[in-house]
């Protein structure tokens, strides 16, 4: 079996190749302290902790969490724009403060590693919980609204953001050789070996709310023949096949990108080395959590990337 290895980092390390870079504006003046724990404004979440995931998701609505430890001026000045931001799009998305001090809180927390973060942190949910945005220290509401992304975006991030493959198919009922395309996807994860491992999401050329996204990719809308993208962990373009293609092939592609990056095999047989940062997938057994920990960003540096395919258009 081949299975992924995924680098074990950031939040925004996910998000690299999928957020449009943007400028950072100055903040407006600072609200009034807010208390301890979590303290939702317009667009709020309902409950504490892991509740907020579940209200949000089951409103089918983004989250964005603004994690804060102390009341200093830069915290208040951010968190103006942060409420002010999220007033704005209340119709689509929850919202919540988050003290990293409140014990109640601890669990949301640690899901995140918001407390080896940089503080301010904000961190964005798509209503299926991939994170589509990550912003510490500093930023705008141009960088929030960002984090807004089309439907193949959000589900192609939470399966990056699980360790697997993603398998980006590119047709429609007009495009040539869509069935066999879509059939031989379809081969690869109803194999045991990749089942658990491959994700496969379905990008109409002619929808419009994926235009960013196709052009990102390099994908004339208007295409006649049917494109298939492979996607690795954390954004990483393996091979994209132009028309029909077979499950062999796709799978010597995956084993292709895979020998000489891993690590041991599942049986004990020795396979190959781990990969650096950012390479194709390689032999893993753990499904890392992300983590922003090792967040870096310094005040005035360019937003996160999206990865190829994304969107930044409304959900």
């Amino acid at each position: 079996m081949v299975k992924l290895s995924v680098r074990r980092g950031i939040v925004a390390s996910l998000v690299v190749l999928l957020c449009s870079t943007a400028a950072i504006a100055q903040s407006p003046p600072p609200p009034a302290a807010n208390p301890p724990g979590v303290a939702p404004g317009t667009g709020q979440s309902g409950g504490q902790g892991l509740e907020l995931l579940k209200h949000a998701a089951d409103a089918q609505k983004y989250l964005f969490l603004f994690f804060y430890q102390s009341e200093d001026e830069q915290t208040r000045s951010l968190r103006g724009v942060f409420e002010a931001t999220m007033g704005k799009v209340a119709d689509r998305a929850e919202s919540a403060i988050v003290n990293l001090a409140d014990p109640s809180q601890k669990p949301l927390v640690s899901k995140f590693g918001a407390d080896r973060a940089p503080m301010p942190l904000v961190l964005a949910l798509a209503p299926n919980g991939a994170v589509t945005g990550g912003y510490p220290l500093k930023f705008d509401e141009q960088l929030l609204m960002g984090a807004f992304c089309s439907r193949s975006t959000w589900e192609s991030l939470k399966a990056l953001q699980d360790g697997k493959l993603v398998f980006f198919c590119i047709q429609n009922a007009t495009t040539k050789f869509g069935p066999e395309a879509l059939k031989a996807v379809q081969d690869v994860k109803a194999d045991a070996q990749y089942a658990k491992l491959t994700e496969i999401v379905t990008i109409d050329p002619r929808d419009a709310a994926e235009a960013d996204a196709l052009k990102r990719l390099n994908i004339d809308p208007n295409t006649g023949e049917v494109v298939t993208i492979l996607l690795a962990p954390p954004a990483t373009i393996v091979n994209r096949f132009m028309g029909a293609v077979t499950k062999e092939a796709i799978i010597a592609e995956i084993k292709k990108a895979a020998a000489g990056k891993g690590g041991c095999c599942p049986g004990g047989a020795c396979g190959p080395k781990p990969p650096a940062p950012g390479t194709p997938p390689a032999a893993a057994t753990a499904k890392p959590q992300p983590d922003v920990a090792a967040v870096k960003a310094q005040p005035g540096a360019p937003a996160p990337q999206r990865p190829p395919g994304a969107s930044a258009a409304k959900p």
